[in-house]
Order: structure tokens, then C-alpha cells, then sequence
């Protein structure tokens, strides 16, 4: 995840900020998110104890995420939450539930990087 205020640029994984070239700035597209430090810790902590409870399946790609959960009614409530969350400091990505009785699919896309930027969502560990 980006530090706040600060950009990832995702079309070269492993390159860290310092490393990306004025020309790359130019040319990426930017992902990066708004919250503060103290709201992106909140975030990723729920983000990572709904992965505990119900996280299931992991898929991903250049550019795509896929997440797989079996969740309560009160723990798709809270994954719809977050999702809401996301779209509005994550505006690069495109983010989608689907969701039967208690299986919900999240599908994250958006340019190269979207996948390593939103890894925070499976969990320590299962990225």
C-alpha cells in the first residue's frame, strides 16, 4: 500500500517510489490512495480480519485481484462496507461484489500494480 500523500506507481513491480524515473511519472497511471496513515492502518486491519474469517480463494494478475469468501450476513455487510470505502480514495480502480447467501466474489481491476496495491486485502501471508 502507498504511504499517504505519496504515489505508487504500479506498472513496474518491485520499483520503489525513489527508483521511477520523472519520464515513467508521465506516462503511469497513478495509484494511490487517500486516506491518512491512521485511517489506511484502520482499513487494512478490518480488511485483514474479514481475509481471517472468511477469505477462501486468491487470484490475481497483472492488473486484477479475485477473492473468494464465505461470509456471514454481518460479514458481507462489512466487506460492502469496505468496498464503498475503497471506491471513494482508490478512483483508479474498479471494484465489484458479487455475492449468493454466503459465497461473495470481490473482483479489484485497474492498471498494472492494482494487484500488489490492493494485496493488503488477503491477509499476512497470502498474497
Amino acid at each position: 500500500m502507498s504511504q499517504p500523500g505519496r504515489p505508487w506507481w504500479g506498472a513496474r513491480p518491485g520499483v520503489p517510489w525513489s527508483a521511477v524515473t520523472a519520464e515513467d511519472r508521465t506516462e503511469l497511471p497513478v495509484l494511490a490512495c487517500t486516506l491518512t496513515a491512521g485511517g489506511q492502518a484502520a482499513r487494512v486491519a478490518r480488511w485483514q480480519e474479514l481475509a481471517r474469517v472468511g477469505l477462501r480463494d486468491v487470484e490475481s494478475g497483472t492488473g486484477r485481484l479475485r477473492l473468494r469468501y464465505e461470509l456471514s450476513p454481518a460479514e458481507l455487510a462489512e466487506l460492502r462496507e469496505l468496498v464503498d470505502g475503497e471506491a471513494q480514495c482508490c478512483g483508479f480502480a474498479r471494484i465489484e461484489v458479487t455475492a449468493t447467501e454466503r459465497e461473495a466474489v470481490l473482483e479489484v481491476t485497474g492498471p498494472a500494480g492494482t494487484e500488489q496495491f490492493f494485496d493488503f486485502m488477503t491477509g499476512p501471508g497470502r498474497s
